[in-house]
């Protein structure tokens, strides 16, 4: 393993906008409500804060801010639009829409003379040739830059781009060259004491001493990356300069400098709770062990190495749940928040608008010789208030509208949150390649989710249905999924009764941090198979299992246990069964969604009778084809009706 390079990002270091980006997004969404005169500055400044936080929202706001451009000419800001875009493009690998967008930028940024615009657009550039594999454009385009950003006494340009050509010769494998650049760049930055900036460069040049076998020279770039971290007090930039160290020593073959840095790296990374940098400190670890020839302390460190990695794995799904909570909690009061402003000016108006007719009245009876008049003063004001209601209107429109294209831009990322947390159907395949998966999610998001995870021993597969659908249900569905996670990767349980035993005590800890009885929970069907001797396990809450026997052609029903996973009065503990199977034998999961559809001539249930006659009538089929019967049979049965629940339907041949 070496130390891995520091990537130069022109987007991220260079002048935007002013002040304006100082400001979080909330304030400057309420800025566009209030300050009308600046929107197009203040969607310029949003562009930049979600190009990488949010590219839908970004190119909401990009669609926005070039719209009022081309209506009022605000070419100026559209260059920082442009430039957003391509950054975004470049991110996702569409390097020529990219090229497109940093091209049209530049022009501007020349139109309007902002020279430091310009120099970022052009690092950008080359940034695109460098992916391209166009390394001579790439040069040239650098080389332009770099000249630019020294003619007009642009520092931090000309530090920045002084690395990136380090980092292209560097692809070349010219690491002489490299090394040459980097340690220009670094000499940049320290005459700025642009610390960040200072501690990227050292570790640059450390990597290119690394591999040029110059290891005292890196050695000393490093130690001096340690002090810049200790005076910070940059607990993970410790541990990192300590594993970079111990990698250098390791290539001396000095391995027992190397042990001693790795320990110490390992310790600070727990006591900061960064289990990425154990992952790779462990794994750093195992291969000095292998090479020592201890083979027991090698596998030892390899175990921990993958149990850090699990816990990174239950950390990052734990932020994704409470990220995805929050932003609901606060879309939910936002809405609330908008429909009570809304009634309180409306009711302001009915208000007005009595007090004007009251007016009319009175000045009518006193007032009896000018009527004529006040006739023709009513009318104008009622047309005048007719006009200021019907412009109150349609703001409220235009906020409520602005407000659901936000809540559906974040239904929309829950659910690639929520499809992040389902197994790919060809890891489910790899284990069981004679089987099927029918999900058909009612809403964005969805309450029914199924559940695969494969172990060294076992393989984990279950159809689960939480409370509701939709929004509420795919909440759930997150905290239950996290919770059969935890049971099998952090407590390794393999017994299916146990899981949902601790699945159950989970949820509920969980639910119970509101400070409320949440009556939430889930009915599941989980099978488990060993994969030495391919015995299967089965347990349920309120769902149940069925085998076809290959033979006889006859179905077996397992009932699951009479309770939820969740909160429950006298719970008792889950019932573990073993399914004796024979080869061609098929075994079914499934949730409540495809029997209480509503269809057919009478518009009635569809039911488990027929789902059963119909699994029977397919069974001949290989699981493609029966797949495909199913599902026909379910739409042919629906009709013009509408989907009343998430459906999920697993088939597993033996």
């Amino acid at each position: 393993m070496k130390i891995k390079l520091s990537r130069v990002y022109f987007f991220l270091f260079l002048f935007l906008i002013g002040q304006a980006l100082k400001s979080n997004i909330d304030s400057l969404k309420n800025l566009l409500r209030n300050d009308p005169k600046n929107k197009m500055e203040i969607y310029s400044v949003l562009c930049y804060k979600y190009v990488f936080l949010n590219p839908d929202s970004l190119h909401r706001y990009s669609d926005l801010g070039l719209a009022l451009a081309k209506k009022k000419g605000y070419d100026k800001y559209v260059a920082h639009i442009l430039n957003c875009l391509g950054t975004s493009y470049y991110e996702i690998g569409k390097f020529d829409v990219a090229l497109e967008n940093y091209i049209q930028s530049q022009n501007l940024f020349e139109q309007y003379k902002d020279d430091e615009g310009k120099v970022m657009v052009m690092g950008n550039i080359g940034q695109v040739y460098q992916e391209q594999g166009l390394f001579e454009k790439a040069l040239k385009q650098l080389e332009d830059c770099l000249e630019f950003s020294k003619q007009i006494k642009y520092h931090v340009g000309y530090a920045g781009t002084l690395s990136s050509i380090g980092l292209l010769y560097y692809r070349q494998g010219n690491k002489q060259k490299a090394i040459d650049y980097f340690q220009e760049s670094l000499k940049e930055y320290t005459s700025l004491n642009d610390v960040p900036r200072i501690m990227e460069g050292l570790n640059n040049v450390a990597v290119m001493y690394q591999e040029l076998g110059k290891y005292q020279e890196a050695l000393k770039n490093l130690e001096t990356f340690l002090d810049y971290s200790r005076k910070m007090n940059d607990q993970k930039n410790i541990a990192v300069s300590f594993h970079n160290i111990a990698l250098v020593y390791k290539d001396k073959k000095d391995l027992n400098y190397a042990i001693k840095y790795l320990d110490s790296s390992i310790n600070i990374s727990k006591a900061i709770r960064d289990f990425d940098d154990q992952r790779e400190a462990y794994s750093s670890l195992s291969e000095i062990y292998k090479e020592k020839n201890n083979l027991d302390k090698a596998l030892e460190c390899f175990q921990l190495s993958a149990a850090a990695k699990d816990s990174l794995l239950a950390q990052t799904r734990a932020k994704q749940l409470i990220e995805m909570s929050t932003k609901y909690e606060t879309e939910k009061k936002e809405k609330e928040n908008i429909r009570l402003k809304a009634k309180h000016e409306q009711d302001l108006a009915v208000a007005a608008e009595k007090e004007k007719k009251l007016n009319v009245i009175t000045y009518s009876i006193t007032i009896g010789l000018i009527l004529v008049v006040l006739f023709s003063f009513v009318l104008s004001q009622r047309l005048k208030v007719t006009r200021q209601q019907k412009r109150i209107i349609e703001k409220q429109k235009h906020l409520v509208d602005e407000k659901q294209k936000e809540i559906l831009d974040s239904i929309h990322y829950a659910q690639r949150i929520q499809h992040a947390i389902l197994a790919k159907e060809e890891d489910i395949q790899k284990e069981f390649p004679q089987s099927f998966l029918y999900y058909q999610p009612k809403d964005i998001v969805a309450g029914d989710f199924y559940f695969f995870e494969s172990t060294n021993t076992h393989v984990f597969y279950a159809a689960a249905d939480c409370t509701g659908h939709g929004v509420p249900g795919a909440l759930v569905s997150v905290v239950c999924a996290n919770a059969l996670s935890r049971c099998v990767l952090e407590f390794d349980l393999s017994d299916p009764g146990k899981i949902l035993d601790k699945t159950r005590e989970l949820v509920v800890e969980t639910f119970k941090k509101s400070g409320q009885d949440v009556k939430d929970g889930m009915d599941i069907s989980l099978l488990v198979k060993e994969k030495k001797g391919g015995k299967f396990t089965w347990a349920g809450a309120n769902n149940p299992v069925w085998k076809i026997n290959f033979n006889t052609k006859g179905m077996e029903e397992i009932k699951g246990n009479k309770q939820p996973i969740g909160l429950v009065e006298n719970p008792t503990a889950f019932t573990t069964h073993e399914i004796k199977t024979n080869k061609g034998d098929t075994l079914f999961v499934f949730t409540d969604g495809m029997p209480d559809q509503f269809g057919g001539p009478k518009g009635k249930k569809y039911k488990y009778k027929r789902l059963q006659e119909k699994i029977l009538e397919s069974q001949d089929l290989n699981s493609t084809q029966q797949c495909t019967f199913l599902k026909n049979d379910l739409i042919q049965w629906m009709g013009t009706n509408e989907q009343v629940d998430d459906i999920l339907l697993i088939g597993i041949r033996v």
